[in-house]
C-alpha cells in the first residue's frame, strides 16, 4: 500500500539492523526477517546510502507486479548475510559497491528477473551474483574479485551476461545445464579456477565448445561438478577440442563418482588433432592445473552412460580421450 513514487531513501546511513529469532531450538536465522530493510509488494528507491554491520541489507518480496525496487549507489559493508536479495519482480540494482558479505552479495530468488550493472563486489565469503533459477536478468558492467565464487545460475536461467569482470575469485562461474544466457565481452583473470562447472539436467539442445567459454572470459574447460543428464529429446554436441573434467561428489558419509547420463543423443566429434577429453579434474595435462590436486587416479569419476531412451544414430563418440574414469 506504500506510496513507491514517494518512498525514498538517500544519503541514509543504517547500522546494525537485522533480526534473529529465538525458538526452542535456538537462534532461528530467518532469512526474509534478517534485512535491514524489507520490500513487502513495495518499490522505492533506495540510493547513495551506507549500511554496515547488519544482518542482511535490502530485501523485496511479494507480488512480482509491485516489488520492484531501485537499489542503486550505495555501499554494502559488513553485512552477514546478503547484501541485497530480490525474491520476486524485476528490480534494478545497479551502482552499488559491496565489500565484506557473509554470504552472496546480490541474490535473485527463483523467478526474478531485473538488472544488475555496474556493482563493485569484493571479499564475499560465498557467490558475488546468486541467480536462484528461472531468472531472465541482464547482467553487465559489474566487477567480482577476491570472493569464493565469482556467477552462479540455478535451473532455467536466460538473460544476458556481458561486459563483466571477474578477479582472484576461488571459481569464476557455476549453472545448470540448461543455462541459456547469451555472453560477450567477459573477462576473468587471477589464480582461481577459470572453467565453466555444470550440473544438472538439459532440457533444450546444446552445444560445449572452447569458443563458447571464451566469451565467457574462461579457459576451454567444462567441470562436471555434479551429474548432468541430457534429457530425452536433447542433443549436446561437443565440438574438437573440447575438455570435460568431472568433480567426485561428496555424499554425507563417503564420495560418489560424477557421470554423464545420456537419455537423448550426445554428439561428440573430434578430429586426430583436436581430440575431445574426458577426463578427472585432477588431470592436469589437459585443460590446466587449477582445481585439483594433480595426482588423477583410475577412479577419479564415474562413466558416460546410454540409457534405454538414447537416440542411437544421434550418438557418437569419435576422436575422444577417456581418463581415470570407473
Amino acid at each position: 500500500s506504500s506510496d513507491d513514487a514517494n518512498c525514498l531513501l538517500e544519503y541514509c546511513v543504517l547500522r546494525y539492523a537485522g533480526n534473529d529469532w529465538w525458538n526452542y531450538n535456538g537462534w532461528d536465522n530467518r532469512r526474509n526477517e534478517n534485512y535491514a530493510i524489507r520490500c513487502s509488494e513495495a518499490s522505492p528507491t533506495i540510493r547513495n546510502c551506507e549500511f554496515s554491520q547488519c544482518r542482511g541489507g535490502v530485501y523485496s518480496t511479494g507480488a512480482a507486479a509491485f516489488s520492484n525496487p531501485t537499489v542503486a549507489n550505495n555501499t554494502f559493508d559488513t553485512i552477514n548475510t546478503q547484501a541485497i536479495y530480490l525474491n520476486s519482480g524485476a528490480g534494478s540494482v545497479t551502482g552499488n559497491r559491496i565489500t565484506g558479505c557473509g554470504s552472496q552479495s546480490i541474490y535473485l530468488g527463483s523467478g526474478t528477473a531485473g538488472t544488475i550493472q555496474n556493482n563493485i563486489i569484493s571479499g564475499c565469503s560465498s557467490w558475488g551474483l546468486y541467480l536462484a533459477g528461472n531468472n531472465a536478468a541482464t547482467v553487465s558492467g559489474n566487477s567480482v574479485s577476491n570472493s569464493t565464487g565469482g556467477c552462479y545460475w540455478g535451473g532455467g536461467c536466460s538473460g544476458s551476461f556481458n561486459n563483466n569482470t571477474l578477479g582472484q575469485n576461488n571459481q569464476a562461474y557455476q549453472a545448470a545445464a540448461d543455462l541459456a544466457v547469451t555472453f560477450s565481452g567477459n573477462t576473468v583473470s587471477g589464480t582461481g579456477f577459470k572453467g565453466l562447472n555444470v550440473f544438472g539436467t538439459m532440457t533444450a539442445n546444446k552445444t560445449w565448445s572452447p569458443s563458447q567459454l571464451t566469451a565467457m572470459g574462461l579457459q576451454p574447460l567444462y567441470y562436471i561438478v555434479d551429474d548432468v543428464t541430457v534429457a530425452g529429446g536433447v542433443k549436446l554436441t561437443i565440438e574438437a577440442g573440447t575438455v570435460v573434467k568431472f568433480a567426485r561428489r561428496r555424499t554425507s558419509d563417503s564420495w560418489e563418482e560424477v557421470k554423464l547420463i545420456v537419455q537423448g543423443a550426445l554428439w561428440a566429434q573430434g578430429t586426430s588433432g583436436n581430440k575431445i577429453y574426458f577426463t578427472s579434474i585432477d588431470d592436469p595435462t589437459v585443460g590446466g592445473s587449477s582445481g585439483g590436486d594433480g595426482v588423477p587416479d583410475s577412479t577419479d569419476w564415474g562413466w558416460i552412460e546410454f540409457q534405454g531412451s538414447s537416440d542411437d544414430a544421434n550418438c557418437l563418440l569419435e576422436y575422444c580421450v577417456l581418463r581415470y574414469a570407473g
